[in-house]
Order: C-alpha cells, then sequence, then structure tokens
C-alpha cells in the first residue's frame, strides 16, 4: 500500500489555500504572515518533536493551520537478547547494535481568534512512524539481521492555545490516538507545546 499520498495531500491543500488567499486579493500578510515553529513533548509524537507550522487562511474570528513536525533517535545497546527460531524450533542469541525511530506528524488545525491571546484549537492529522533494527546475531553465518517496522496513527485534537505580544507560543491538547493494530484501538494522550510565532508588518495588496 502506498502511503505517500497521506502526506502529500495535505501539503497541496495547504498550498491551494495559500494561491486561493491571494486569488481573492484578500491582505495576504494578515492572513498568511504568521508561522510557528515550536517543540512539542508527547501530543501527536509519543515523545518530543520540532514542529513548523504556517497559517494558510484567516476568516474573521478564526484561522486555518498546517503544520508538520519531526523526530529522530537512535539508540545503541550491546545488551544479548534472545529470540525464537520457529523455523528450526531454536533459541537464538542476539545483540542489537541499533534501534533508530522516526515520527512525522502532519496536522490541520481551526485556531479561534476571538481574543487576541487565549485561543481554542480542534484538528486532524496523521503520524508517520518508522522503527528500523539492526541486530548482530553471535552464531549466524552472515551476523547481521535487520527488521523495519512502519506504521500510521489518526490523531484528533482539541486544544488550548495562548500566543504572548511579543511570540510566546504555549499549546496544551488532548490528542487521543487511534491504531488499528492494537486492543483498545484509541487511547487518550495530551501534549504540550513551547515555540515562538514569527510575525511580520502589515502591508496591503492589490486586488488582482
Amino acid at each position: 500500500m502506498n502511503l505517500k499520498p497521506l502526506f502529500i495531500l495535505p501539503l497541496i491543500y495547504c498550498c491551494f489555500l495559500n494561491n486561493k488567499v491571494h486569488a481573492r486579493g484578500i491582505d495576504s500578510t494578515k492572513s498568511l504572515s504568521k508561522s510557528s515553529v515550536y517543540f512539542e513533548f508527547f501530543g501527536n509524537n509519543f515523545l518530543y518533536s520540532i514542529n513548523y507550522e504556517l497559517k494558510v487562511a484567516e476568516l474573521k474570528t478564526s484561522s486555518f493551520t498546517g503544520r508538520i513536525g519531526f523526530f529522530y533517535q537512535d539508540k545503541v545497546s550491546n545488551e544479548p537478547v534472545t529470540r525464537s527460531d520457529i523455523k528450526n524450533n531454536t533459541t537464538v542469541l542476539d545483540s542489537f547494535s541499533s534501534v533508530t525511530s522516526t515520527f512525522v506528524p502532519i496536522h490541520i488545525s481551526w485556531v479561534s481568534h476571538k481574543t487576541k491571546k487565549h485561543h481554542l484549537e480542534l484538528g486532524l492529522g496523521a503520524t508517520y512512524f518508522e522503527r528500523n533494527s539492526s541486530s548482530s546475531n553471535f552464531f549466524g553465518p552472515f551476523g547481521q539481521t535487520s527488521l523495519l517496522y512502519t506504521r500510521i496513527f489518526l490523531v484528533p485534537m482539541i486544544g488550548y492555545r495562548y500566543t504572548s505580544p511579543n511570540g510566546f507560543l504555549f499549546r496544551l491538547t488532548f490528542t487521543p490516538i487511534y491504531n488499528r493494530y492494537i486492543v483498545p484501538q484509541l487511547k487518550p494522550y495530551a501534549g504540550i507545546s513551547l515555540g515562538y510565532t514569527i510575525r511580520r508588518k502589515k502591508k496591503n495588496m492589490e486586488r488582482f
């Protein structure tokens, strides 16, 4: 199954909204000038991640944002572990030398702007997870084996967002994670984010 469209389509949609705002001659600086960079602990990424967020459209009292994040971890372990060789009905002694984990969350959110500092945030997204384990077999003829494990989790979100006049960003979110490979499939989860919102001076656009 080709999973790339799940990540490409949200990005295309964000670009479409961006072009649509320009085509209508809206003040694009007011609508599109704000982007944010923040660290998220837990939330969509289970551990932590760095994220870039772009405001793609703005309504009277709300806006839509698109966000992509990244997390990478490389663990090295020389502790021997055992695994069962079902084919030969034996126990094999392995030493896992490296385990790498990658998370890529992609999210689209609606953010209220009834007040300047305090905001309600609703969103829906997906998190791509990949784990690659390489092991060294003490008794094997070649000595190296590897295992690639990939999953995509759906993550709805509701949260509180605080933005200060100087750009400080704080988010507190409830992010239940849907995983069809386990039972129960929906597990409660939460996250906290700290970052900075980039602001630009207002400029008026000419109408097309």
